[in-house]
């Protein structure tokens, strides 16, 4: 037989969309640029997952002004900014949900680029909305102050809090934000240092001009040459860390058909000792890893670094044999393949 997990991919990208309520267009896309977009809207959105909050020493002091805040006009939302703030680190903390915080931009169409996540893609921060009153869309009124994070899948890094708008219209592209997170935490920043390289000090005017032409730039930081810590922007506004992203799990995908094609004799072994009766011919099939209800000892095999599958396991996906939905685990790729 032959495999194609391609058209169970579109089917499930575009299910996460409608699940998501995010109106898509995919006549003119195929499943690598699908998948690009998947992972543009993942990376956008926070998943509800427990993480470890840092505060940088900088934001300390930005609370501390709220607080003191003395304009009458400006009181009563200052203290409303620092109080979501902290609010904002119990839900992250506790595996809260906090995408009504979020930019409403996340609703759009992702084949829609002329709003791009250019600080996301950049910077690699996020931005909050720092109010608690939430309208008719879901999402909380927009604020006179945000608050600047670094998200990953297991930390959350609250680098500062700004006003929302910027007289130069620079609040997205201030550069102080990176040299905060480098002075805060270093180890962050030492994976993207460029060798041999000198990093290029320009002005946040400067800087604004890039984004708007979509150019990267490599910074300097602490004397080193940094590449962006968001990965970076491609040409049409999209992100670059996305793309290629999306690229090696399109190969890894091929890769599990080239496997799933051969049918070698270790699977058929296999699938036997979990009882699915191979004299027939065995059918696979791409599934989202949330609609299994699998032992926390098979997903930490899906994730192993020695599993063909641990790419499409980190953006929810799993290949299952389709009569008993059993997830199908090969791991030793760059050795004996072996499935279990």
């Amino acid at each position: 037989m032959t495999v194609s997990f391609e058209p169970d991919l579109e089917d499930i990208i575009l299910r996460r969309f409608k699940k998501y309520a995010i109106e898509c267009n995919a006549e003119d896309m195929d499943a690598r640029e699908l998948l690009v977009r998947y992972c543009e809207m993942l990376k956008r959105h926070i998943a509800p997952v427990r993480r470890t909050v840092h505060l940088s020493n900088e934001i300390h002091y930005s609370l501390e002004k709220l607080s003191q805040t003395t304009n009458p006009e400006l009181h009563n939302t200052a203290l409303e900014a620092r109080d979501t703030v902290f609010q904002l680190q119990r839900l992250l903390s506790c595996g809260g949900d906090v995408t009504r915080f979020l930019s409403k931009h996340i609703k759009r169409p992702p084949e829609d680029q002329r709003i791009p996540d250019k600080l996301l893609w950049d910077f690699g921060m996020h931005h909050f909305h720092l109010c608690r009153d939430t309208d008719s869309t879901g999402f909380v009124r927009r604020s006179d102050y945000l608050l600047f994070a670094h998200v990953t899948q297991d930390q959350a890094y609250f680098v500062d809090v700004r006003p929302h708008r910027d007289p130069q219209g620079l609040e997205w592209v201030h550069q102080d934000l990176l040299k905060i997170i480098y002075s805060n935490w270093p180890e962050l920043v030492k994976p993207l240092v460029i060798s041999g390289v000198t990093g290029v000090k320009i002005s946040d005017e400067q800087k604004k001009e890039l984004r708007r032409k979509n150019a990267n730039h490599a910074p300097e930081l602490g004397g080193q040459a940094v590449r962006p810590l968001g990965g970076g922007i491609m040409m049409d506004g999209s992100s670059t860390w996305c793309r290629l992203y999306a690229d090696r799990l399109f190969d890894e995908i091929r890769r599990h058909q080239d496997y799933f094609d051969s049918q070698p004799s270790e699977l058929h072994f296999a699938l036997e000792n979990r009882g699915v009766d191979v004299s027939e011919e065995v059918h696979f099939d791409l599934e989202l890893l949330d609609d299994l209800d699998l032992e926390d000892a098979v997903r930490d095999r899906l994730k192993s670094d020695h599993c063909l599958s641990k790419g499409l396991c980190s953006v929810g996906l799993v290949v299952v044999e389709r009569k008993k939905r059993l997830p199908i685990v090969i791991t030793n790729v760059y050795a004996d393949d072996k499935a279990c």
